[in-house]
């Protein structure tokens, strides 16, 4: 049984005030290279990030964008400790070694978060996709989940209490959106 506090969802988004790239020379092809994570499931390896670079201009802020790390999220140690008090899917969390204007940035980390198969919403109306996600308690007891799709669910949502905690903590980085899914608040049944 889902509760009522965790919904409506969140699309979670970072805010765009921190660039990054992986640092000069990245073997991106490489057996542990972050290329090589999986969307659908969690790495049977230890990725090699040797180092992410911020753009010089960059703000540090509590949530990065993950381009250069698909497919997850670049946190904070602060933003951290707020997921590892809320109900999260099967994850790995990774030192993420950081550079900022050529010195070493400590407290950030890497959070892999195995996106939910997207491709079984793709043919679903909302109601239908909303109602297929509602009825798994796998997915639907959690206050973080990623719908991956390459047509219409590329999301990370949060849960309203999850929401909550980090708007409390001040978390930055962060911008809050709404979806096509999830965004009205879903009546109990």
């Amino acid at each position: 049984m889902w509760e009522r506090a965790k919904f409506p969802w969140s699309r979670l988004d970072d805010d765009g005030t921190a660039s990054h790239q992986m640092c000069k020379g990245y073997n991106y092809d490489s057996a542990n290279s972050i290329r090589r994570i999986p969307y659908d499931r969690l790495a049977d390896f230890e990725p090699d990030f040797r180092f992410v670079e911020f753009d010089p201009l960059a703000e540090l802020v509590d949530l990065t964008d993950t381009l250069a790390c698909p497919p997850g999220l670049i946190i904070s140690y602060r933003f951290l400790e707020i997921l590892r008090n809320h109900s999260l899917p099967p994850h790995t969390v990774y030192p993420l070694p950081v550079r900022l204007r050529k010195r070493e940035v400590q407290g950030y980390f890497f959070i892999h978060l195995p996106r939910i198969n997207g491709k079984m919403l793709d043919d679903l109306t909302i109601p239908q996709a909303e109602k297929l996600l509602r009825d798994r308690e796998d997915i639907i007891n959690l206050d973080l989940i990623s719908i991956g799709s390459s047509s219409r669910f590329s999301y990370c949502f949060v849960s309203q209490t999850l929401r909550e905690s980090i708007e409390s903590a001040k978390i930055t980085g962060i911008r809050f959106g709404t979806s096509r899914l999830f965004r009205r608040p879903m009546e109990l049944q």
